[in-house]
């Protein structure tokens, strides 16, 4: 249970709004694939090989833009490094959230890298590599709302009765659907809108991935609210696994992946790329 007090600044001033959304991509609209697109870096040139790599630029911290237009994060960083480990560069090609898996099915994309948890039904439909990444389910909610005054919320279940909102496709939204008792639920189109609707009151929890609740919190210290992050997925829980996508059909790769996440696991990289987006 992590809780953090930051002092207001006036309430979302236009510079704060501003500078959220676009570090965050929470209203950006989606750039084209021909303006975002980064090619060749200088990893990929010491390699023969350069991979086709399908993400979302809208996941912070583990895909999105700096103020320059590249791509920066945990996974962008896991797979440049395994990349390198095993002998190929990187394009990195932005999406929606939903064309990840078909595209990369179809053949058009190698891989794709973006949050992307674990879960049985991924498995049957594609290749999934190991796990390279503990990423727990979290709840969000402010701790001045009265309908959490004396009650311990450590579930889902714990959220009967409470507006809720969050990412349409999201695992968590699907999750908190089919447990139901919410008196509504709030479908955004990205994860940090519905993270802004609990700052602002408009609902009353969210929930996503842990890391990226953390990092929206620690990256925005004017909130000028109290906010509770509860973790609800332990280490034991197969959907709190963070994996890498490619075609079912390509084993190949996948081995090739699962080489390089058990080099970088081994040498402590991957934990130093974690600390270095979530300090």
């Amino acid at each position: 249970m992590i809780v953090y007090n930051n002092l207001f600044k006036k309430l979302f001033s236009a510079i704060f709004l501003c500078g959220v959304l676009t570090a965050c991509g929470g209203e950006k609209p989606a750039s084209s694939e021909n303006e975002s697109i980064q090619n060749a870096s200088d990893s990929n040139q010491k390699h023969a090989t350069t991979l086709k790599v399908a993400v979302n630029q809208d996941m912070p911290p583990f895909v999105f833009l700096d103020e320059k237009g590249n791509f920066i994060g945990i996974d962008v960083d896991v797979i440049r490094r395994i990349g390198d480990e095993m002998g190929f560069g990187v394009d990195f090609h932005p999406m929606p959230w939903k064309e990840l898996f078909s595209s990369v099915e179809a053949g058009k994309y190698d891989l794709a890298i973006a949050g992307i948890s674990y879960s049985d039904d991924r498995e049957i439909q594609h290749g999934l590599t190991k796990s390279y990444l503990h990423v727990p389910s979290a709840i969000v909610y402010r701790e001045d709302n009265p309908k959490f005054f004396n009650k311990n919320i450590s579930s889902l279940l714990d959220l009967k009765g409470a507006k809720v909102g969050g990412m349409e496709i999201a695992k968590q939204v699907k999750q908190m659907e089919a447990i139901g008792g919410y008196e509504s639920m709030k479908h955004t189109d990205t994860s940090y809108l519905a993270f802004k609707e609990v700052v602002q009151g408009k609902i009353d929890a969210t929930f996503e991935d842990r890391q990226l609740l953390q990092y929206y919190i620690q990256n925005h210290a004017d909130l000028g609210v109290k906010l509770r992050i509860v973790d609800y997925e332990n280490e034991q829980n197969p959907e709190a696994r963070q994996v890498i996508m490619v075609a079912k059909k390509n084993q190949e790769l996948l081995a090739k992946l699962n080489q390089g996440i058990d080099k970088l696991i081994a040498s402590g990289e991957i934990k130093r790329i974690e600390q270095k987006w979530l300090q």
